[in-house]
């Protein structure tokens, strides 16, 4: 190979005078080692290895992720899922049966990523839930979970379920017996296998023979507060059987995983959760999983603040192998 040769098929010419035009243009003291810091960066990349993983687009629906390696670094890119919708993704059915019902407007989503449908009734909701699980043909693998947040329409000692309807008659008003009988039937009737906030974060009484039961998992969010104090009090009248993780509330991840440890050697689950406003962070999938917490609570897979940590768990599932573990039905550490 001549001289001429070996400079056209490296564009050497060409590349050295780009670094020196450079260098003039930038004025810098060390012209040599700028010139140096520029023809390195102009070697092209050279692509060393390819991963690619199954993630989940802004709508629930499954779509691709690239990650690429080279000589100077690792890039990554997901595509689009396009229009269609995969075939046993429970989301797109749950859409599919609210705008049947509801029309579209019922496809809203809320501040914590939930459809708002204008439903009347706790069973018109469950029933909504069980016929989107039908469709999607995976009956024995997807249970229900609900947050019902008691705290909210407790009054005095009883609890209104028509606090937020505009016509509520102030004639269903509940007692707490009155809800576990209620709780007791929707566990016979549906999937459901966990159930947050139960009661008021003050009834203690009712979260204890609720909890006693062993129906569900009994999950303390309004009941515990992340307050050392008040799950330390659930521990000991076993008020509930899991605690649910916010690390903002908390305040630092030392206090989290003191508080995480607390809960195993109760024998409790854990579920480390989102909040209100989430950004796109997805820590908490991190966090769950580092902390061995049973569960995770993230939204609907809809918006990129909830999709976020579910990509995220499937990137450290993939990173863990044979090595990761779904909880599954075994929320509690074993005694």
């Amino acid at each position: 190979m001549s001289v001429q040769e070996y400079l056209d098929k490296y564009m050497l010419s060409r590349r050295i005078e780009d670094a020196v035009n450079a260098a003039v243009r930038a004025k810098t003291p060390d012209p040599v080692l700028f010139i140096s810091n520029h023809m390195r960066k102009a070697i092209p990349s050279v692509i060393t290895k390819i991963k690619a993983r199954q993630i989940l687009d802004s709508r629930g629906i499954p779509t691709v992720e690239v990650d690429l390696y080279t000589n100077k670094g690792m890039f990554r890119a997901s595509a689009p899922s396009g229009d269609g919708t995969g075939m046993y993704c429970s989301f797109p059915f749950m859409s599919a049966v609210i705008t049947e019902r509801y029309g579209a407007s019922g496809c809203n989503v809320g501040e914590v990523g939930g459809l708002t449908p204008n439903i009347l009734s706790v069973r018109e909701g469950l029933d909504l839930v069980k016929e989107a699980i039908s469709r999607t043909g995976f009956n024995d693998r997807i249970k229900i979970a609900i947050d019902v947040a008691a705290t909210e329409f407790c009054i005095g000692t009883k609890y209104d379920l028509e606090f937020k309807s505009p016509s509520r008659s102030g004639q269903n008003f509940k007692s707490g017996e009155d809800m576990i009988q209620m709780y007791k039937e929707l566990c016979s009737d549906y999937p459901i296998v966990l159930i947050e906030d139960p009661f008021d974060k003050e009834d203690w009484e009712h979260n204890k023979v609720f909890c006693a039961l062993g129906l569900c998992q009994v999950l303390g969010d309004d009941l515990l507060n992340s307050n050392l104090k008040r799950i330390e009090k659930a521990i000991q009248e076993s008020a509930c059987n899991s605690l649910i993780l916010k690390i903002n509330q908390i305040g630092t991840v030392t206090e989290a995983i003191e508080v995480v440890k607390l809960a195993k050697d109760a024998h409790w689950g854990v579920v480390a959760s989102h909040r209100w406003g989430e950004t796109e962070d997805s820590f908490i999938a991190d966090l769950a999983v580092g902390l061995g917490a049973s569960q995770i609570k993230a939204g609907a897979p809809c918006r990129g603040e909830r999709l976020a940590k579910y990509n995220q768990l499937l990137r450290i599932e993939e990173e863990l192998g044979d090595q990761a573990i779904y909880a599954g039905e075994d929320w509690r550490p074993s005694s």
